[in-house]
């Protein structure tokens, strides 16, 4: 059941995710398959929404510009 749960994973994530996940879990000291299918599934939905890898500099054009008179922060 494992085995086909990550052939599953190997086939949904690209393979940089499952490595660093599993790196994610050694540091944690997690030893199970749960927390690293969390992981991955964390950084998807993250990567779906787009908000993974942006920098201040991208996170500024919401709040300057033409419509900074109208953000509240």
């Amino acid at each position: 059941m494992l085995a086909d749960e990550l052939r599953d994973a190997e086939a949904t994530y690209p393979k940089a995710w499952i490595e660093d996940a599993f790196r994610q879990a050694v540091r944690q000291n997690a030893r199970s398959w749960a927390y690293v299918r969390k992981v991955l599934e964390r950084r998807a939905r993250s990567e779906k929404r787009g908000t993974r890898g942006q920098t201040a500099q991208d996170r500024r054009k919401y709040i300057e510009g033409e419509y900074a008179d109208h953000i509240e922060y």
